[in-house]
Order: C-alpha cells, then structure tokens, then sequence
C-alpha cells in the first residue's frame, strides 16, 4: 500500500513541476480572485528636496497596491528635452505596501540637475509603471514644467 501511494506521490510531483514550467514559459500568472493595482494623476508634477540634500520630483501620480498581503513593484522614470532627443533625466523604483497609497517620487538624476541649473526650468514627462498582487501591470504619464527651487537667504 505504501509504495503504491508513493508512486501517486512522485507521480503528481512531476505533474505539478511540469504544470508550473508550462506556466512560468507562457508567461501567464495564476491568482484567484487577486485585485489589480491603481495608478491615478492628481496633479502637476513638482520638484521638491529629498531627505539627502537632492533634488526630487513628485509625480503627481499617485499608486495603490490592494490590501492583498503583495507588495506592489514598479519603475518610474523622468525624460525631458536633450541635445538632439529626449534624455532620461531620472529614473527609480516604486514599492507600494499593501493597502496603501502613497505619491511617486522619483530622484533626479546628474544629468536632470545639470538641465535644470542650467536652464531653470525643466519640461518633463513621467513614466510609471505598477505591478500588482494579481501580476498585471499598470502604466501611467503626466507632464508638466518643474522649476529650480529658490534658494533661502538666511
């Protein structure tokens, strides 16, 4: 009796093994029922100074991750006017905690700081891309001016 159900054992190993390399080549995610992440735009993007002394933008884009026990990952990246073409001006990674929403902050970038100290003003476009516990994939973009920020005289 014992070896018997052994060999069902083995047997339904190999199905489920071969079942989720069938899986992970197709590309296809399995979830029951899992809610989808939420990008919305609220607003104009702006820069403001991180907590080391940098320059950061906020997105004006803000992410939700469902209350689903995933945390939800995605890129954000900031490309403005170049030389000859559009240059990538910062780029970052956004980790949203379940059953949270929080704004999509993206630090600068050298090249974003010297275009913006040389120019004052900078004309961007914001990239965000969110995947959720359901393992779908949600983008979304806003533009806008983003100015130097003033110095304080004191």
């Amino acid at each position: 009796m014992i070896p018997r159900l052994r060999k069902e054992c083995r047997a339904l190993t190999l199905t489920l093994v071969a079942a989720a390399i069938l899986v992970g080549s197709v590309g296809v995610s399995v979830s029951f029922g899992a809610s989808p992440a939420q990008l919305a735009v609220t607003g104009k993007p702006r820069a403001v100074k991180n907590a080391y002394g940098g320059l950061a933008v906020i997105a004006g884009i803000t992410a939700t991750c469902p209350d689903e026990g995933m945390v939800c990952t995605g890129t954000a990246t900031i490309s403005g006017p170049g030389a000859k073409k559009a240059a990538m001006l910062g780029s970052g990674s956004v980790l949203v905690s379940p059953g949270i929403s929080q704004y999509v902050t993206v630090t600068l970038g050298k090249r974003g700081l010297k275009s913006l100290a040389y120019r004052g003003k900078v004309k961007v476009s914001i990239l965000v891309s969110l995947t959720g516990p359901d393992g779908g994939a949600v983008t979304a973009s806003n533009g806008g001016t983003i100015k130097q920020l003033k110095r304080k005289h004191g």
